[in-house]
């Protein structure tokens, strides 16, 4: 999980380095990264409070509440920042393509 973090931060910061249209290039992946990444973690949080009302409560109820938050909100975060990252970098191409031929 940390590796693909770490792997998207180094590719959207090369290209931010490169000059305006890249950086453009890289905003556009970052913001679409944050958006699909914030609706992944909000659900995993919410999955983690539906698992916990799920226990009974007479039940050792452990760290069912923590587990939204801690284990499938990040989960989920990575997952949708690595696939919004290159949707919003190929997007960004193709309106970068689109715009010379007009």
């Amino acid at each position: 999980m940390t590796m693909v973090l770490t792997f998207l931060a180094v590719l959207v910061l090369w290209y931010r380095s490169r000059g305006p249209t890249q950086r453009a290039i890289a905003n556009r992946g970052l913001r679409w990264g944050f958006i699909l990444g914030g609706i992944g973690y909000g659900l995993g949080c919410l999955y983690g409070f539906v698992i916990a009302s799920a226990i009974n409560p007479t039940e050792s109820w452990g760290f069912a509440p923590l587990y939204g938050p801690i284990i499938v909100g990040p989960l989920l975060f990575t997952i949708g920042f690595a696939l919004g990252v290159p949707a919003g970098m190929i997007r960004e191409w193709f309106r970068q393509a689109a715009s010379r031929y007009e």
